[in-house]
Protein backbone atom coordinates (compact mmCIF):
# COMPACT_ATOMS: atom_id res chain seq x y z
CA UNK A 1 0.00 0.00 0.00
CA UNK A 2 1.35 3.57 -1.05
CA UNK A 3 -0.01 7.34 0.06
CA UNK A 4 -1.30 9.10 -3.32
CA UNK A 5 -1.00 12.89 -2.15
CA UNK A 6 -3.93 13.59 -4.45
CA UNK A 7 -6.93 15.43 -3.28
CA UNK A 8 -10.50 13.44 -3.81
CA UNK A 9 -12.90 16.11 -5.61
CA UNK A 10 -14.70 18.48 -2.99
CA UNK A 11 -17.35 19.14 -5.14
CA UNK A 12 -18.65 15.40 -4.96
CA UNK A 13 -16.92 15.02 -0.95
CA UNK A 14 -19.49 18.07 0.00
CA UNK A 15 -22.41 15.49 -0.72
CA UNK A 16 -21.10 12.62 1.37
CA UNK A 17 -22.32 10.85 4.40
CA UNK A 18 -20.52 11.01 7.31
CA UNK A 19 -20.11 7.96 9.95
CA UNK A 20 -17.74 8.43 13.36
CA UNK A 21 -16.95 5.09 15.48
CA UNK A 22 -15.23 4.30 18.34
CA UNK A 23 -16.02 0.70 18.11
CA UNK A 24 -17.08 -0.23 21.63
CA UNK A 25 -18.10 -3.81 22.43
CA UNK A 26 -21.34 -3.73 24.57
CA UNK A 27 -22.17 -6.81 26.11
CA UNK A 28 -25.86 -7.16 28.10
CA UNK A 29 -25.72 -9.03 30.67
CA UNK A 30 -28.60 -11.19 32.01
CA UNK A 31 -29.22 -8.67 35.28
CA UNK A 32 -29.88 -6.35 32.90
CA UNK A 33 -26.78 -4.35 33.54
CA UNK A 34 -24.15 -3.26 30.98
CA UNK A 35 -20.63 -3.96 30.14
CA UNK A 36 -18.88 -1.70 27.61
CA UNK A 37 -15.47 -1.44 26.40
CA UNK A 38 -13.70 0.70 23.70
CA UNK A 39 -11.19 -1.20 20.83
CA UNK A 40 -10.01 1.65 19.85
CA UNK A 41 -8.34 4.54 21.72
CA UNK A 42 -9.55 6.92 18.69
CA UNK A 43 -12.06 7.36 16.51
CA UNK A 44 -11.88 6.44 13.73
CA UNK A 45 -14.14 8.16 10.31
CA UNK A 46 -16.21 6.73 7.25
CA UNK A 47 -18.09 8.40 4.48
CA UNK A 48 -20.12 7.20 1.90
CA UNK A 49 -19.77 9.72 -1.44
CA UNK A 50 -22.91 8.27 -3.46
CA UNK A 51 -24.80 11.20 -2.48
CA UNK A 52 -22.35 13.20 -4.06
CA UNK A 53 -22.97 12.19 -7.44
CA UNK A 54 -24.89 14.56 -9.35
CA UNK A 55 -23.97 14.24 -12.87
CA UNK A 56 -22.72 11.57 -15.04
CA UNK A 57 -19.16 13.22 -15.68
CA UNK A 58 -19.05 13.20 -11.71
CA UNK A 59 -19.88 9.04 -12.16
CA UNK A 60 -16.91 8.65 -14.35
CA UNK A 61 -14.39 11.27 -11.75
CA UNK A 62 -15.00 8.78 -9.34
CA UNK A 63 -14.64 5.73 -11.63
CA UNK A 64 -11.16 7.17 -13.10
CA UNK A 65 -10.53 8.29 -9.79
CA UNK A 66 -10.52 4.63 -8.71
CA UNK A 67 -9.00 3.11 -11.04
CA UNK A 68 -5.99 5.79 -10.73
CA UNK A 69 -5.79 4.69 -6.81
CA UNK A 70 -5.59 1.05 -7.75
CA UNK A 71 -9.36 0.24 -6.04
CA UNK A 72 -8.76 0.07 -2.03
CA UNK A 73 -5.21 -0.38 -2.75
CA UNK A 74 -3.67 3.21 -2.15
CA UNK A 75 -4.67 6.14 0.11
CA UNK A 76 -5.32 9.79 -0.75
CA UNK A 77 -6.54 12.88 0.41
CA UNK A 78 -10.19 13.29 1.55
CA UNK A 79 -11.78 16.82 2.66
CA UNK A 80 -14.50 16.26 5.24
CA UNK A 81 -16.69 19.00 5.37
CA UNK A 82 -18.21 18.66 8.65
CA UNK A 83 -14.50 18.68 10.53
CA UNK A 84 -11.52 20.30 8.54
CA UNK A 85 -10.11 23.22 10.38
CA UNK A 86 -8.77 23.57 14.04
CA UNK A 87 -11.21 25.81 15.04
CA UNK A 88 -13.46 25.17 17.61
CA UNK A 89 -16.49 25.16 15.32
CA UNK A 90 -14.38 22.54 13.15
CA UNK A 91 -15.19 24.30 10.11
CA UNK A 92 -14.32 28.02 10.79
CA UNK A 93 -11.04 29.55 10.08
CA UNK A 94 -8.11 28.33 12.18
CA UNK A 95 -5.99 30.92 14.26
CA UNK A 96 -2.58 30.52 15.79
CA UNK A 97 -3.44 29.71 19.02
CA UNK A 98 -5.96 27.34 18.72
CA UNK A 99 -4.05 23.83 19.89
CA UNK A 100 -0.99 23.53 22.13
CA UNK A 101 0.95 20.80 20.21
CA UNK A 102 4.13 20.80 22.48
CA UNK A 103 6.03 22.85 24.87
CA UNK A 104 9.35 23.67 24.28
CA UNK A 105 12.64 22.40 26.02
CA UNK A 106 15.58 24.46 24.15
CA UNK A 107 16.54 21.38 21.84
CA UNK A 108 13.15 19.85 20.34
CA UNK A 109 12.51 22.06 17.22
CA UNK A 110 9.88 19.29 15.26
CA UNK A 111 6.29 18.76 16.80
CA UNK A 112 3.40 16.95 15.38
CA UNK A 113 0.56 18.53 14.41
CA UNK A 114 -3.32 17.99 15.86
CA UNK A 115 -6.49 19.08 16.83
CA UNK A 116 -8.11 18.60 20.19
CA UNK A 117 -12.04 18.00 20.94
CA UNK A 118 -13.17 18.79 24.20
CA UNK A 119 -16.21 19.33 26.58
CA UNK A 120 -16.50 20.26 30.07
CA UNK A 121 -17.01 16.87 31.32
CA UNK A 122 -14.65 14.01 29.78
CA UNK A 123 -10.74 14.08 29.12
CA UNK A 124 -9.80 15.66 25.76
CA UNK A 125 -9.31 13.96 22.67
CA UNK A 126 -6.04 14.30 21.14
CA UNK A 127 -6.05 13.72 17.09
CA UNK A 128 -2.79 13.25 15.12
CA UNK A 129 -3.02 15.46 11.66
CA UNK A 130 -0.93 14.06 8.99
CA UNK A 131 -2.76 15.66 6.17
CA UNK A 132 -2.42 19.73 7.05
CA UNK A 133 -3.50 22.15 3.87
CA UNK A 134 -0.49 23.54 2.36
CA UNK A 135 -0.37 27.53 3.24
CA UNK A 136 -2.93 27.19 5.70
CA UNK A 137 -0.93 26.32 8.99
CA UNK A 138 -0.33 29.36 11.43
CA UNK A 139 1.81 28.75 14.68
CA UNK A 140 2.59 30.85 17.90
CA UNK A 141 5.28 30.60 20.71
CA UNK A 142 4.54 31.84 23.71
CA UNK A 143 1.13 32.84 22.37
CA UNK A 144 3.32 34.78 20.58
CA UNK A 145 2.72 34.45 16.52
CA UNK A 146 5.61 33.37 14.34
CA UNK A 147 6.31 32.74 10.57
CA UNK A 148 9.92 31.13 11.48
CA UNK A 149 8.59 27.43 10.57
CA UNK A 150 8.21 24.68 7.81
CA UNK A 151 5.49 22.41 7.95
CA UNK A 152 5.60 18.67 5.77
CA UNK A 153 2.30 18.53 4.21
CA UNK A 154 2.68 14.78 3.77
CA UNK A 155 3.57 14.05 7.67
CA UNK A 156 1.91 16.74 9.46
CA UNK A 157 5.21 17.71 11.10
CA UNK A 158 6.03 21.13 11.66
CA UNK A 159 9.61 22.33 12.21
CA UNK A 160 10.34 25.46 13.65
CA UNK A 161 13.86 27.56 13.06
CA UNK A 162 14.51 27.89 16.62
CA UNK A 163 14.07 25.41 18.91
CA UNK A 164 11.24 27.15 21.42
CA UNK A 165 12.21 27.93 24.98
CA UNK A 166 12.23 25.53 28.05
CA UNK A 167 8.38 25.84 29.27
CA UNK A 168 7.11 27.89 26.69
CA UNK A 169 3.78 26.61 24.90
CA UNK A 170 3.94 25.66 21.24
CA UNK A 171 0.51 25.83 19.49
CA UNK A 172 -1.02 25.74 16.06
CA UNK A 173 -4.03 26.33 13.98
CA UNK A 174 -4.66 25.08 10.41
CA UNK A 175 -6.65 23.09 7.48
CA UNK A 176 -6.61 19.42 6.98
CA UNK A 177 -7.42 16.56 4.56
CA UNK A 178 -8.44 13.11 5.84
CA UNK A 179 -6.05 10.33 4.92
CA UNK A 180 -8.67 7.76 3.53
CA UNK A 181 -8.47 4.39 1.09
CA UNK A 182 -11.71 3.06 -0.31
CA UNK A 183 -13.57 0.88 1.67
CA UNK A 184 -13.34 -3.18 1.89
CA UNK A 185 -16.86 -3.05 0.19
CA UNK A 186 -15.30 -2.38 -3.02
CA UNK A 187 -12.04 -4.79 -2.86
CA UNK A 188 -13.93 -6.58 -5.61
CA UNK A 189 -14.94 -3.53 -8.28
CA UNK A 190 -16.42 -0.73 -8.54
CA UNK A 191 -20.17 -1.20 -9.06
CA UNK A 192 -21.75 0.82 -12.04
CA UNK A 193 -25.15 0.92 -13.13
CA UNK A 194 -26.56 2.30 -16.15
CA UNK A 195 -29.59 2.22 -16.30
CA UNK A 196 -30.34 4.98 -18.23
CA UNK A 197 -29.26 7.09 -21.59
CA UNK A 198 -26.62 9.55 -20.32
CA UNK A 199 -27.14 8.67 -16.83
CA UNK A 200 -26.01 6.25 -13.90
CA UNK A 201 -25.48 5.51 -10.62
CA UNK A 202 -22.99 3.49 -7.91
CA UNK A 203 -24.91 1.89 -5.74
CA UNK A 204 -22.10 2.44 -2.69
CA UNK A 205 -19.14 4.15 -2.13
CA UNK A 206 -17.17 3.99 1.32
CA UNK A 207 -14.66 5.23 1.88
CA UNK A 208 -12.77 4.85 5.02
CA UNK A 209 -10.58 7.28 7.32
CA UNK A 210 -6.70 5.54 7.36
CA UNK A 211 -5.95 6.05 11.44
CA UNK A 212 -2.81 7.95 12.15
CA UNK A 213 -0.11 5.23 13.70
CA UNK A 214 0.63 5.07 17.31
CA UNK A 215 3.19 7.80 18.10
CA UNK A 216 5.49 5.56 20.05
CA UNK A 217 6.21 3.81 17.42
CA UNK A 218 7.69 6.50 14.94
CA UNK A 219 9.29 8.55 18.10
CA UNK A 220 10.78 6.46 20.72
CA UNK A 221 13.56 5.03 20.85
CA UNK A 222 13.07 2.03 22.56
CA UNK A 223 16.93 1.15 23.74
CA UNK A 224 20.04 3.54 24.34
CA UNK A 225 21.52 5.07 27.25
CA UNK A 226 22.18 8.73 28.30
CA UNK A 227 24.55 10.33 31.03
CA UNK A 228 23.65 13.82 31.57
CA UNK A 229 26.16 15.02 33.74
CA UNK A 230 25.92 16.94 36.60
CA UNK A 231 23.11 18.93 36.43
CA UNK A 232 23.31 22.45 37.08
CA UNK A 233 19.54 23.62 36.83
CA UNK A 234 16.29 21.51 35.24
CA UNK A 235 16.86 19.64 32.44
CA UNK A 236 13.70 18.41 30.05
CA UNK A 237 14.30 14.61 28.41
CA UNK A 238 12.62 13.67 25.23
CA UNK A 239 11.61 10.30 24.38
CA UNK A 240 14.87 10.28 22.04
CA UNK A 241 16.76 10.73 24.75
CA UNK A 242 17.72 7.11 25.77
CA UNK A 243 15.43 4.48 28.42
CA UNK A 244 18.33 4.54 30.74
CA UNK A 245 19.35 7.99 31.85
CA UNK A 246 21.84 8.75 34.84
CA UNK A 247 23.12 12.19 36.53
CA UNK A 248 24.38 13.35 39.44
CA UNK A 249 23.54 17.30 40.74
CA UNK A 250 25.48 20.50 41.45
CA UNK A 251 24.45 20.73 45.75
CA UNK A 252 21.18 22.30 44.57
CA UNK A 253 17.73 20.67 44.14
CA UNK A 254 16.68 20.24 40.13
CA UNK A 255 13.94 19.18 38.01
CA UNK A 256 14.20 16.58 35.40
CA UNK A 257 10.79 17.50 33.02
CA UNK A 258 9.57 14.86 31.43
CA UNK A 259 7.85 14.76 28.05
CA UNK A 260 4.30 15.84 27.33
CA UNK A 261 2.47 12.68 27.51
CA UNK A 262 -0.81 13.76 25.80
CA UNK A 263 -0.04 11.92 22.62
CA UNK A 264 1.72 8.72 24.24
CA UNK A 265 0.46 5.44 25.02
CA UNK A 266 0.01 4.61 28.51
CA UNK A 267 2.55 1.64 30.01
CA UNK A 268 6.07 1.41 29.87
CA UNK A 269 8.35 1.46 31.37
CA UNK A 270 9.66 4.63 29.22
CA UNK A 271 12.82 5.91 31.33
CA UNK A 272 14.70 4.27 34.22
CA UNK A 273 16.30 7.36 35.96
CA UNK A 274 19.17 7.11 38.00
CA UNK A 275 20.65 9.55 40.68
CA UNK A 276 24.46 8.84 40.88
CA UNK A 277 24.73 11.68 43.21
CA UNK A 278 26.26 10.80 46.53
CA UNK A 279 24.36 13.56 48.61
CA UNK A 280 21.62 15.11 46.59
CA UNK A 281 18.02 14.36 45.47
CA UNK A 282 16.40 15.22 42.19
CA UNK A 283 12.45 16.27 41.55
CA UNK A 284 11.21 14.41 39.05
CA UNK A 285 8.40 16.96 36.79
CA UNK A 286 6.20 16.38 34.12
CA UNK A 287 5.79 18.93 31.11
CA UNK A 288 4.29 21.37 33.01
CA UNK A 289 6.69 21.75 35.59
CA UNK A 290 4.40 20.05 38.33
CA UNK A 291 6.53 17.46 40.62
CA UNK A 292 5.66 13.78 40.64
CA UNK A 293 8.31 12.97 43.39
CA UNK A 294 12.28 12.95 43.98
CA UNK A 295 14.84 10.56 43.62
CA UNK A 296 17.10 10.14 46.55
CA UNK A 297 21.32 9.98 46.38
CA UNK A 298 21.96 6.74 44.56
CA UNK A 299 19.00 5.37 43.96
CA UNK A 300 16.75 4.48 40.70
CA UNK A 301 13.54 5.07 39.84
CA UNK A 302 11.22 3.98 36.81
CA UNK A 303 9.12 6.14 34.88
CA UNK A 304 5.51 4.82 33.82
CA UNK A 305 2.75 6.04 32.23
CA UNK A 306 -0.97 5.75 33.65
CA UNK A 307 -4.68 7.48 34.12
CA UNK A 308 -4.76 9.42 37.04
CA UNK A 309 -8.35 9.57 39.15
CA UNK A 310 -9.64 12.02 36.43
CA UNK A 311 -9.33 10.33 33.30
CA UNK A 312 -5.94 12.21 32.50
CA UNK A 313 -2.73 10.50 32.16
CA UNK A 314 -0.59 11.18 34.58
CA UNK A 315 3.45 10.16 34.65
CA UNK A 316 4.43 7.70 38.07
CA UNK A 317 7.95 7.75 39.71
CA UNK A 318 7.62 3.83 40.65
Amino acid sequence: MAFNEVLFSTSISYGSTFTVSRNVKVVKLPSGNREATARWSRSLRMYNVQNGIRSLADLHTVRDFYIMRGGPLNGFRFKDWTDFTTSASHVGTPATTDVLIGTGDNATKTFQLRKIYTDSVAADEYRVITKPVSGTVLAAVNEITTTAFTVDTTTGLITFTSAPGDGLSVKAGFEFDVPVVFGSELEEGLEIDYSAFDAGTIPAIPIVEIPAPDPLAGSFFFGGAANLGILGGDVTISLGTGRVINFTVDGASHKIKLPDATDLPTGGPYFYLSNDDGAELVTVADATAAAIGTIAAGATKIVLLAYDLNGDKAWILA
